[in-house]
């Protein structure tokens, strides 16, 4: 399958093109070609079918031209080798546990797709580059690429992190590994890391010495594998209620991120997944358009996001995205009072970014609507807001406590280009 810039459908890439240089020619990200439907028969097969059954069938839908099938397997059983419950909450509220892979988030999923993906595609470069990836974070990409990635040969990952914006307990994930993983402290901002990563991307003198690509969602190979859990979670919707209740009537929320997983929501569904309509919940003050009506549709030219992939499926028409696109801002306060009452009343502890996607399910869902919402990360990332929210202790699983013990390894740069630059290209 061919990929095309957001900016402009001729502008074309192969897979490999795409995912080892992000970012088109004319500043746009990479979408595929075309969606092509799944047939029927997976559909009425898909209650009875393992996650790893689905995510094959899904991927070798769009990139079985450029895969073969026993590496494809392989990658996919990679990808899904941990579990991913679905609990029943409230009446028609159901949530999607996404924090049981190895650093306890969201991002491990599309990780470890990227990372066996980017092996596979390795062998096929023509020239014997390094590859470098860089991710900009605030903590849960950041460990995901870096776990997945860890001693993967022949690749380098760099994770550039705000300096005094994360906590320890989330840093250490990445920043006490060591081998082929680099963690970046930046002097500046959230929004720093992601402009000096963009800077690296479009670098032709870096490109010349290696093939240099992210590792955030903007990359193809990150956006896509998001929608496995769509699939996934309508098959355990099924399993549960039957079809008669679930076909056309399940809302689908998530944390509104970058944006990644409304996008690949809403290509699942173009793809044939009968899901009803989409929420993306989001904190206040957010950037984000509101297809609700609340805010206007925009692109920011400076900095990359899949914002411009929802434009493009949305082919600028609002109107048409509003039909199964909605979105709701909650503040700080409405999102602890919400973690405290759940844990109250239901016994179930979640975290910030779970909390939001509870909150605009729990907005729109109506009459026969089945709602499942994202939570995409265990509730001990934001261990200090959780326990004074809940007002008793979280237990740390074993894989944070593990790497809390680790030395940081963090290099320190200042937010300018010519730091970075100097670092990928010398290593001091």
């Amino acid at each position: 399958m061919k990929y095309h810039s957001t900016n402009n459908p001729l502008i074309e890439a192969t897979l490999q093109q795409a995912v080892f240089a992000p970012l088109a020619n004319d500043g746009g990200l990479y979408m595929p070609d075309n969606l092509p439907k799944i047939p029927k028969a997976f559909f009425n097969n898909l209650s009875a079918m393992t996650m790893p059954e689905i995510g094959y069938v899904v991927a070798n839908t769009l990139f079985g031209e450029d895969i073969d099938s026993r590496s494809l397997k392989e990658i996919i059983d990679y990808t899904f080798s941990f579990d991913i419950p679905i609990i029943q909450l409230e009446e028609n509220i159901y949530v999607m546990e996404l924090f049981h892979g190895p650093t306890l988030a969201i991002n491990d999923v599309s990780a470890r797709f990227m990372s066996r993906l980017v092996q596979y595609l390795s062998k096929k470069q023509a020239a014997n580059k390094e590859i470098k990836i860089l991710v900009a974070t605030t903590g849960d990409t950041g460990s995901a690429i870096a776990n997945a990635f860890y001693d993967v040969k022949g690749v380098t990952t760099y994770i550039l992190y705000p300096k005094d914006a994360i906590n320890r307990l989330r840093t250490a994930q990445f920043t006490s590994l060591r081998g082929n993983v680099r963690p970046i402290e930046v002097a500046g901002s959230y929004t720093d890391c992601q402009q000096l990563v963009n800077q690296a991307l479009n670098d032709k003198e870096l490109a010349s010495h290696s093939i240099v690509t992210s590792g955030n969602s903007i990359n193809i190979a990150r956006f896509i594998p998001q929608m496995f859990y769509c699939f996934f979670a309508y098959a355990r919707m099924l399993d549960m209620l039957g079809a008669e209740k679930v076909n056309n009537h399940l809302v689908y929320s998530v944390p509104r991120g970058n944006l990644g997983n409304i996008c690949s929501a809403i290509i699942a569904k173009r793809m044939g997944l009968p899901i009803k309509r989409l929420v993306a919940a989001a904190i206040e003050g957010d950037s984000f358009i509101n297809y609700s009506g609340v805010r206007k549709l925009t692109s920011d030219p400076n900095m990359q996001s899949n914002q411009a992939r929802l434009l493009n499926l949305s082919e600028n028409n609002k109107q048409q995205m509003t039909e199964i696109l909605s979105s709701y801002t909650f503040d700080d306060k409405k999102i602890a009072e919400t973690i405290a009452d759940i844990d109250k009343r239901n016994g179930y502890t979640m975290s910030p970014k779970s909390a939001k996607a509870y909150l605009g399910l729990k907005e729109t869902l109506k009459g026969n609507e089945i709602g499942v919402f994202i939570a995409p990360t265990h509730p001990v990332k934001f261990l200090d807001l959780v326990e004074k929210a809940v007002g008793h202790a979280v237990e740390i699983p074993a894989q944070i406590s593990q790497v809390m013990i680790g030395a940081n390894n963090s290099k320190q740069i200042p937010a300018t280009y010519s730091a970075l630059k100097r670092y990928l290209m010398t290593g001091k």
